[in-house]
């Protein structure tokens, strides 16, 4: 109930970081979140790294 809410407020100023990492884990992501995600980890695994810049672009 209420205290429950009342106990995680005044535990707000000691939380860990590894609290903090749990908390965003386990909240719910969007559709766009997902889709960003999954193209970061491409990027890291060497996917997709092309340059997406047109060949004909000069300085």
């Amino acid at each position: 109930g209420s205290w429950t809410l009342v106990h995680f407020i005044r535990h707000l100023p000691q939380i860990s970081s590894e609290e903090l990492e749990e908390m965003a884990r386990l909240n719910p992501k969007s559709p766009e979140e997902l889709k960003e995600e999954e193209e970061e980890q491409k990027f890291l695994e060497g996917e997709g790294n092309e340059p997406t810049s047109p060949d004909d672009h000069h300085h």
